[in-house]
Protein backbone atom coordinates (compact mmCIF):
# COMPACT_ATOMS: atom_id res chain seq x y z
CA UNK A 1 0.00 0.00 0.00
CA UNK A 2 1.50 3.47 -1.26
CA UNK A 3 2.25 5.69 1.91
CA UNK A 4 0.07 8.68 2.78
CA UNK A 5 1.11 12.12 2.66
CA UNK A 6 0.06 14.61 4.91
CA UNK A 7 0.93 18.58 5.47
CA UNK A 8 1.79 19.20 9.19
CA UNK A 9 2.54 21.94 11.13
CA UNK A 10 2.53 23.37 14.69
CA UNK A 11 -1.33 24.46 15.24
CA UNK A 12 -4.58 22.63 15.57
CA UNK A 13 -4.73 20.08 12.85
CA UNK A 14 -1.05 20.28 11.62
CA UNK A 15 -0.30 19.23 15.22
CA UNK A 16 -2.90 16.62 15.26
CA UNK A 17 -1.09 14.89 12.53
CA UNK A 18 2.00 14.97 13.81
CA UNK A 19 0.42 13.50 17.45
CA UNK A 20 -1.15 10.90 14.79
CA UNK A 21 2.30 10.17 13.26
CA UNK A 22 4.12 10.04 16.45
CA UNK A 23 1.62 6.94 17.71
CA UNK A 24 2.19 4.77 14.67
CA UNK A 25 5.92 5.45 15.06
CA UNK A 26 5.81 4.22 18.17
CA UNK A 27 3.68 1.14 17.45
CA UNK A 28 6.11 0.37 14.52
CA UNK A 29 4.76 2.31 11.59
CA UNK A 30 7.76 3.53 8.97
CA UNK A 31 7.54 7.41 9.11
CA UNK A 32 9.30 9.60 6.69
CA UNK A 33 9.40 13.29 8.09
CA UNK A 34 11.48 16.71 7.50
CA UNK A 35 14.80 17.95 9.79
CA UNK A 36 16.64 21.09 8.57
CA UNK A 37 19.45 18.79 6.40
CA UNK A 38 16.94 15.98 4.44
CA UNK A 39 14.13 13.74 5.04
CA UNK A 40 14.32 10.85 7.44
CA UNK A 41 12.46 7.51 7.71
CA UNK A 42 11.47 7.28 11.33
CA UNK A 43 11.75 4.12 13.00
CA UNK A 44 10.78 2.48 16.52
CA UNK A 45 14.41 1.27 17.38
CA UNK A 46 12.86 -0.68 19.91
CA UNK A 47 10.61 -2.60 17.76
CA UNK A 48 12.65 -5.33 15.57
CA UNK A 49 10.54 -5.92 12.88
CA UNK A 50 10.53 -2.23 12.13
CA UNK A 51 14.07 -2.08 11.81
CA UNK A 52 14.30 -4.96 10.00
CA UNK A 53 12.01 -3.70 7.30
CA UNK A 54 13.89 -0.11 7.58
CA UNK A 55 16.68 -2.14 6.38
CA UNK A 56 15.47 -3.75 3.45
CA UNK A 57 14.06 -0.34 2.32
CA UNK A 58 17.42 0.92 3.16
CA UNK A 59 19.36 -2.03 1.99
CA UNK A 60 21.40 -1.49 4.91
CA UNK A 61 23.45 -4.77 6.14
CA UNK A 62 23.12 -5.53 9.90
CA UNK A 63 26.38 -4.59 10.83
CA UNK A 64 26.12 -1.20 9.65
CA UNK A 65 24.83 0.82 13.13
CA UNK A 66 21.84 3.42 12.73
CA UNK A 67 21.60 6.64 14.71
CA UNK A 68 19.17 7.51 16.93
CA UNK A 69 17.09 11.05 17.05
CA UNK A 70 16.71 13.18 20.04
CA UNK A 71 14.56 15.46 20.95
CA UNK A 72 16.35 16.74 23.95
CA UNK A 73 19.91 17.09 25.43
CA UNK A 74 18.19 15.15 28.76
CA UNK A 75 17.96 12.40 26.72
CA UNK A 76 21.89 11.89 26.10
CA UNK A 77 21.98 10.10 29.62
CA UNK A 78 19.59 7.41 28.10
CA UNK A 79 21.88 5.93 25.90
CA UNK A 80 25.39 7.26 26.84
CA UNK A 81 27.14 6.59 30.02
CA UNK A 82 30.28 8.73 28.90
CA UNK A 83 29.97 12.33 26.96
CA UNK A 84 34.12 12.53 26.56
CA UNK A 85 34.92 16.86 26.66
CA UNK A 86 35.09 16.91 23.00
CA UNK A 87 31.33 15.55 22.43
CA UNK A 88 30.50 18.35 25.14
CA UNK A 89 31.71 21.01 23.22
CA UNK A 90 29.98 19.93 20.05
CA UNK A 91 26.62 19.43 21.65
CA UNK A 92 27.10 23.03 23.16
CA UNK A 93 27.60 24.93 19.39
CA UNK A 94 25.64 22.54 17.10
CA UNK A 95 23.13 20.70 19.07
CA UNK A 96 20.38 21.01 17.99
CA UNK A 97 21.67 21.11 14.56
CA UNK A 98 22.55 19.15 11.64
CA UNK A 99 25.50 17.18 13.65
CA UNK A 100 25.23 13.25 14.16
CA UNK A 101 27.92 12.68 17.26
CA UNK A 102 28.96 8.73 17.53
CA UNK A 103 29.96 8.39 21.14
CA UNK A 104 31.83 5.40 22.86
CA UNK A 105 30.07 2.87 23.45
CA UNK A 106 28.10 -0.34 22.09
CA UNK A 107 31.33 -2.82 21.83
CA UNK A 108 33.47 -0.45 20.38
CA UNK A 109 30.81 0.25 17.94
CA UNK A 110 29.76 3.40 19.16
CA UNK A 111 26.06 4.95 19.62
CA UNK A 112 24.90 7.55 16.98
CA UNK A 113 22.80 10.44 18.52
CA UNK A 114 21.60 13.52 16.71
CA UNK A 115 19.13 16.34 17.84
CA UNK A 116 17.77 17.99 14.75
CA UNK A 117 16.75 21.59 15.14
CA UNK A 118 13.55 21.48 12.98
CA UNK A 119 10.40 22.33 14.74
CA UNK A 120 8.58 19.35 13.19
CA UNK A 121 11.01 16.80 13.94
CA UNK A 122 11.35 17.54 17.37
CA UNK A 123 7.63 17.65 17.98
CA UNK A 124 7.27 14.27 16.34
CA UNK A 125 10.33 12.76 18.42
CA UNK A 126 8.67 14.02 22.04
CA UNK A 127 5.38 12.74 21.20
CA UNK A 128 6.90 9.29 20.09
CA UNK A 129 8.65 8.97 23.27
CA UNK A 130 10.66 6.05 22.16
CA UNK A 131 13.97 5.94 20.83
CA UNK A 132 13.36 6.70 16.94
CA UNK A 133 16.06 6.00 14.12
CA UNK A 134 15.62 8.07 11.46
CA UNK A 135 18.68 7.83 8.56
CA UNK A 136 17.80 9.62 5.37
CA UNK A 137 14.76 9.12 3.07
CA UNK A 138 16.48 7.28 -0.04
CA UNK A 139 17.85 3.79 -0.52
CA UNK A 140 22.03 2.89 -0.44
CA UNK A 141 23.94 4.60 -3.33
CA UNK A 142 21.03 7.31 -3.55
CA UNK A 143 20.48 10.88 -2.98
CA UNK A 144 18.72 12.11 -0.06
CA UNK A 145 15.17 13.38 -0.80
CA UNK A 146 14.55 17.02 0.54
CA UNK A 147 11.10 16.73 0.00
CA UNK A 148 7.77 15.11 0.67
CA UNK A 149 7.37 14.62 -3.01
CA UNK A 150 10.61 13.08 -3.48
CA UNK A 151 10.34 10.51 -0.49
CA UNK A 152 7.48 9.38 -2.32
CA UNK A 153 8.94 8.91 -5.72
CA UNK A 154 11.51 6.89 -4.24
CA UNK A 155 9.80 5.02 -1.38
CA UNK A 156 6.17 5.89 -1.78
CA UNK A 157 5.42 1.94 -1.91
CA UNK A 158 8.17 0.95 1.34
CA UNK A 159 6.66 3.62 4.02
CA UNK A 160 3.49 3.63 5.73
CA UNK A 161 3.18 7.60 6.15
CA UNK A 162 5.24 10.50 4.73
CA UNK A 163 4.93 14.01 6.67
CA UNK A 164 4.98 16.95 4.48
CA UNK A 165 7.07 20.00 6.13
CA UNK A 166 8.17 21.34 2.80
CA UNK A 167 11.30 21.58 1.58
CA UNK A 168 14.33 20.70 3.79
CA UNK A 169 16.58 24.10 4.38
CA UNK A 170 20.07 22.90 4.50
CA UNK A 171 19.65 20.46 1.52
CA UNK A 172 22.49 18.06 2.64
CA UNK A 173 22.89 15.23 4.70
CA UNK A 174 24.31 16.38 9.04
CA UNK A 175 28.21 15.73 9.35
CA UNK A 176 28.54 12.79 11.45
CA UNK A 177 31.68 12.51 13.88
CA UNK A 178 33.09 10.21 15.99
CA UNK A 179 34.38 11.34 19.61
CA UNK A 180 36.72 9.61 22.29
CA UNK A 181 38.39 11.83 24.90
CA UNK A 182 41.47 11.41 22.86
CA UNK A 183 40.17 13.10 19.45
CA UNK A 184 37.87 12.96 16.89
CA UNK A 185 37.34 11.57 13.37
CA UNK A 186 34.55 12.91 10.55
CA UNK A 187 32.95 9.99 9.56
CA UNK A 188 31.33 12.07 7.22
CA UNK A 189 31.11 15.74 6.12
CA UNK A 190 27.49 17.21 5.70
CA UNK A 191 26.57 20.86 6.28
CA UNK A 192 29.39 21.46 8.80
CA UNK A 193 32.45 21.61 7.50
CA UNK A 194 35.84 19.90 9.00
CA UNK A 195 37.16 23.85 9.33
CA UNK A 196 33.72 24.67 11.46
CA UNK A 197 34.34 21.75 13.36
CA UNK A 198 38.57 22.43 13.85
CA UNK A 199 37.01 25.88 14.65
CA UNK A 200 35.04 25.09 17.31
CA UNK A 201 37.23 22.40 19.06
CA UNK A 202 40.26 24.66 18.73
CA UNK A 203 41.91 26.67 21.84
CA UNK A 204 40.35 30.01 20.76
CA UNK A 205 42.72 33.11 21.96
CA UNK A 206 41.44 36.22 22.32
CA UNK A 207 43.44 39.58 22.71
CA UNK A 208 41.40 42.37 23.27
CA UNK A 209 42.31 46.39 23.19
CA UNK A 210 39.85 49.38 23.19
CA UNK A 211 39.15 49.94 19.18
CA UNK A 212 41.39 46.91 17.69
CA UNK A 213 43.09 48.66 15.11
CA UNK A 214 47.02 48.55 17.03
CA UNK A 215 47.53 46.74 20.58
CA UNK A 216 45.29 43.77 20.06
CA UNK A 217 46.18 43.31 16.46
CA UNK A 218 49.68 43.35 16.79
CA UNK A 219 49.15 41.05 20.02
CA UNK A 220 47.40 38.21 17.70
CA UNK A 221 49.86 38.76 14.59
CA UNK A 222 52.65 38.09 17.18
CA UNK A 223 51.11 35.40 19.11
CA UNK A 224 50.32 33.54 15.71
CA UNK A 225 54.01 34.09 14.73
CA UNK A 226 54.95 32.50 17.85
CA UNK A 227 52.57 29.66 18.11
CA UNK A 228 53.75 28.80 14.42
CA UNK A 229 57.23 28.65 15.52
CA UNK A 230 57.14 26.91 18.41
CA UNK A 231 54.96 23.94 16.33
CA UNK A 232 56.89 24.12 13.48
CA UNK A 233 53.38 24.97 11.23
CA UNK A 234 52.65 27.93 9.00
CA UNK A 235 50.49 30.91 10.79
CA UNK A 236 47.54 29.29 8.19
CA UNK A 237 47.77 25.79 9.78
CA UNK A 238 47.60 27.39 13.42
CA UNK A 239 43.63 26.25 13.27
CA UNK A 240 44.39 22.89 12.22
CA UNK A 241 46.74 22.56 14.97
CA UNK A 242 44.29 23.34 17.49
CA UNK A 243 44.49 27.06 18.04
CA UNK A 244 42.02 30.00 16.98
CA UNK A 245 43.91 33.65 17.97
CA UNK A 246 41.82 36.66 16.92
CA UNK A 247 41.11 39.89 18.18
CA UNK A 248 38.68 42.39 19.51
CA UNK A 249 38.31 45.64 20.78
CA UNK A 250 35.40 46.71 23.84
CA UNK A 251 34.64 50.18 21.90
CA UNK A 252 35.75 48.87 18.56
CA UNK A 253 33.38 49.68 15.20
CA UNK A 254 33.22 46.78 12.52
CA UNK A 255 35.50 46.67 9.79
CA UNK A 256 38.05 49.55 10.25
CA UNK A 257 41.86 49.19 9.50
CA UNK A 258 44.71 48.83 11.86
CA UNK A 259 46.57 52.05 12.38
CA UNK A 260 49.14 52.86 10.73
CA UNK A 261 51.89 52.61 13.21
CA UNK A 262 50.77 49.02 13.74
CA UNK A 263 51.13 48.24 10.44
CA UNK A 264 54.86 49.26 10.16
CA UNK A 265 56.09 47.96 13.38
CA UNK A 266 54.65 44.57 12.40
CA UNK A 267 56.39 44.84 9.18
CA UNK A 268 59.63 44.38 11.22
CA UNK A 269 58.61 40.92 11.95
CA UNK A 270 57.77 40.20 8.55
CA UNK A 271 54.07 40.67 9.60
CA UNK A 272 51.19 42.03 7.38
CA UNK A 273 48.49 44.03 9.24
CA UNK A 274 47.38 45.39 6.17
CA UNK A 275 44.22 43.21 5.71
CA UNK A 276 43.21 43.54 9.25
CA UNK A 277 39.37 44.64 9.96
CA UNK A 278 38.43 45.49 13.57
CA UNK A 279 35.83 44.13 15.31
CA UNK A 280 33.69 44.27 18.70
CA UNK A 281 34.24 42.46 21.61
CA UNK A 282 30.70 40.23 21.61
CA UNK A 283 29.17 37.86 24.16
CA UNK A 284 29.42 35.05 21.81
CA UNK A 285 32.98 35.79 21.46
CA UNK A 286 34.14 35.77 24.90
CA UNK A 287 32.08 32.80 25.59
CA UNK A 288 34.26 30.93 22.92
CA UNK A 289 37.65 32.04 24.47
CA UNK A 290 39.69 29.53 26.89
CA UNK A 291 41.27 32.73 27.23
CA UNK A 292 41.52 36.21 26.90
CA UNK A 293 44.21 38.66 27.41
CA UNK A 294 43.23 42.48 27.91
CA UNK A 295 45.64 45.19 27.41
CA UNK A 296 44.36 47.22 30.37
CA UNK A 297 42.21 46.77 33.34
CA UNK A 298 39.43 48.58 32.02
CA UNK A 299 39.10 46.18 29.23
CA UNK A 300 38.21 43.29 32.30
CA UNK A 301 36.22 45.27 33.58
CA UNK A 302 34.19 46.13 30.35
CA UNK A 303 34.30 42.15 29.76
CA UNK A 304 32.73 41.58 32.76
CA UNK A 305 30.13 44.12 32.39
CA UNK A 306 29.07 42.11 29.31
CA UNK A 307 29.36 38.62 30.98
CA UNK A 308 30.34 38.03 34.12
CA UNK A 309 30.73 35.04 34.30
CA UNK A 310 34.27 35.41 31.69
CA UNK A 311 36.12 36.38 34.94
CA UNK A 312 38.00 33.11 35.48
CA UNK A 313 38.91 33.49 31.55
CA UNK A 314 40.49 37.00 31.85
CA UNK A 315 44.19 37.74 32.48
CA UNK A 316 46.55 40.85 31.63
CA UNK A 317 48.91 40.36 28.74
CA UNK A 318 51.53 41.75 31.42
CA UNK A 319 52.42 38.86 33.73
CA UNK A 320 53.52 41.59 36.24
CA UNK A 321 50.05 43.55 36.52
CA UNK A 322 50.84 46.65 34.39
CA UNK A 323 48.74 47.91 31.58
CA UNK A 324 50.75 47.35 27.77
CA UNK A 325 50.54 51.86 26.94
CA UNK A 326 48.36 52.81 23.94
CA UNK A 327 50.13 54.22 21.21
CA UNK A 328 47.15 55.43 19.37
CA UNK A 329 48.29 59.21 17.47
CA UNK A 330 52.14 58.48 18.78
CA UNK A 331 54.79 58.29 16.14
CA UNK A 332 55.92 54.60 14.66
CA UNK A 333 58.75 54.79 16.92
CA UNK A 334 56.36 53.94 19.98
CA UNK A 335 54.29 51.39 18.20
CA UNK A 336 57.85 50.04 17.64
CA UNK A 337 58.14 49.87 21.75
CA UNK A 338 54.97 48.81 22.49
CA UNK A 339 55.13 45.52 19.84
CA UNK A 340 58.53 44.85 21.66
CA UNK A 341 56.56 45.51 25.08
CA UNK A 342 53.79 42.41 23.90
CA UNK A 343 56.43 40.10 22.33
CA UNK A 344 58.14 39.83 25.64
CA UNK A 345 54.88 39.71 27.29
CA UNK A 346 53.84 37.05 24.54
CA UNK A 347 57.10 35.14 25.49
CA UNK A 348 56.47 35.09 28.83
CA UNK A 349 53.04 33.34 28.54
CA UNK A 350 53.45 31.02 25.71
CA UNK A 351 54.21 28.09 27.45
CA UNK A 352 50.55 28.23 29.42
CA UNK A 353 49.30 28.69 26.25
Amino acid sequence: MRARIVAIGLKDEGLARIAEAAKLLAEGALVAFPTETVYGIGCNAHNPAAVERLRQVKHRPSEKEFSIHIASLDDVARYVDHVPPIAEALMRRYWPGPLTIVFPGNQGKGVGLRMPSNRFALELLRRAAVPVFAPSANRAGEPPAKSAEEVAQALGDDLDLILDGGTTTLKEASTVLRVTDDGYEILRQGSLTEDMIRRTLGKTIVFVCTANSCRSPMAEALCKKLLAERLGCTIEALPARGYNVLSAGTAAAWDLPASEGAVEAMEDYGLDLSDHLSRPLTPGLIEDAAVIFVMARHHADSICDILPEATAKIRLLDPSGQDVPDPVGAPVETFRRCAESILKHLRAVLDAL
